[in-house]
């Protein structure tokens, strides 16, 4: 039995080692599916982003190790219970995207029940592990410690994390408000490329002819189909109106990735619609 949850440990512990580590090379992507599941409000966004790999590595890697299990199981377990949730209410939703699970290979991944049922099943060589250890140990240093770790490891990939953040808010601020008659002269002229930045079941219904449906939390799928796209075309995109963002978000997204030449047609459909009461 002891070889048993030996095993059981050190595989879970390289999971997470392995799961965090995918995360931290590309946290600009696991930023963008945290913003997906929609409960965080924005401002916890890039903190998080940073943290739960960080918390993933290091506590994954202490728990193959063998150091600290009560601390490091007692941080892992709310965190996977966090998981659990945000994915039960997105499946609620009827969201669909990428789970980050285990960053740039999460395209295998689409949040689903399964991701919901591995968790729970995660927890119980969890509680084995937690109850083996034989007399009293106080659970409070061995859980102040892999949190100092992972805090430091925090701080190693903020700084660039936080760099590559601010240039693409800089760059991103350069991304052209423009109204309907621009938007049809970068059409004919320049061969633009129009999207449409609202829910899908909006677009099907009714959209500008020539549109493609391009909303906010498909943006991840779209970049990986079509990560060849000419990045110096013009892109136009369109939301509601003045009262909707989803075309600016959708706009900030396509610039982070390197495109050059986006626009916002701020207007949006309404206004679209108002000059083209017969035609959708």
């Amino acid at each position: 039995m002891k070889m048993i949850l030996l095993i059981i440990r050190i595989a879970i512990g390289l999971l997470f080692v392995f799961s965090g580590a995918l995360k931290m090379t590309d946290l600009i992507s696991f930023h963008d599916t945290i913003e997906q599941f929609n409960i965080l409000p924005i401002q916890f966004i890039n903190a998080v982003t940073i943290l739960i790999p960080s918390l993933e590595l290091v506590c994954g890697l202490f728990l193959t190790l063998g150091l600290f299990k009560k601390g490091v199981i007692s941080i892992l377990v709310p965190l996977m219970t966090i998981f659990i949730i945000a994915i039960s209410i997105n499946l609620y939703r009827g969201a669909e995207f990428d789970c980050g699970c285990f960053g740039p290979l999460s395209i295998f991944s689409t949040i689903s029940f399964s991701n919901v049922l591995f968790d729970i099943l995660l927890l119980i060589p969890f509680a084995a592990i937690y109850m083996k250890d034989n007399g009293h140990v106080n659970v409070k240093p061995q859980f102040k410690i892999p949190m100092i770790y992972s805090v430091l490891v925090s701080f190693v990939i903020y700084i660039p994390f936080m760099s590559t953040n601010l240039k693409h808010s800089i760059i991103a601020k350069n991304v052209q408000i423009i109204n309907w008659d621009e938007a049809y002269n970068f059409i004919e002229e320049d061969n633009a490329v129009l999207f449409d930045a609202r829910p899908n079941s909006r677009f099907e219904k009714e959209h500008v002819p020539g549109a493609f449906s391009l909303p906010f939390n498909d943006f991840i799928e779209f970049y990986k189909n079509h990560i060849d796209l000419n990045k110096s075309r013009s892109i136009l995109i369109y939301c509601d109106g003045l009262d909707c963002n989803a075309s600016q978000r959708v706009a900030d997204k396509l610039v982070q990735r390197g495109f050059t030449r986006v626009f916002n047609i701020r207007e949006g459909w309404e206004a679209w619609k108002q000059k083209n009461p017969k035609i959708s």
